[in-house]
């Protein structure tokens, strides 16, 4: 896909922001759960947005990753506590993945160290109200990507 902008001056500075934001997530896991790979991260991000779990394929089309990895990692993961496995009722051949109460208090640490590093950010930033409209139209544009 090849969608070009009006004005690509504005591109180095979204990478700039993108690269301060996976800086500033890396620091929150390296804090507060040094034992977390940033994958597995971003696999309890996943499942804290669906209290009714996913499902394996849904993780791994939601991490970016093949169906076989995303398996590997998620018994990974089962096996530290941080999150349960069930089979679908009505189809047995699909399993569901959810957050355990532990999954569930590591993503909230990581995520709190988070916020406080972004709330540090805009307030260096100094915004005002009228650049929230900004903001949400880039939050809209990445929910793609959640």
């Amino acid at each position: 896909m090849n969608h070009r902008h009006p004005h690509p001056d504005l591109l180095p500075l979204l990478e700039r922001i993108v690269v301060g934001s996976v800086s500033v997530t890396a620091r929150a896991v390296a804090d507060a759960a040094p034992e977390l790979s940033l994958l597995q991260w971003r696999v309890l991000v996943v499942l804290a947005g669906q209290p009714d779990g996913a499902t394996v394929t849904d993780v791994a089309e939601r991490i970016g990753s093949r169906l076989p990895a995303t398996s590997r990692l998620l018994g990974r993961m089962r096996g530290r506590a941080l999150v349960t496995m069930r089979k679908d009722q009505p189809d047995a051949r699909v399993t569901t993945v959810l957050l355990t109460t532990e999954g569930q208090a590591l993503w909230e640490r990581v995520a709190g160290r988070r916020r406080e590093e972004l709330d540090a950010a805009l307030a260096a930033a100094h915004l005002e109200a009228r650049d929230r409209a900004v903001l949400d139209r880039l939050a809209e544009a990445f929910a793609v990507f959640g």
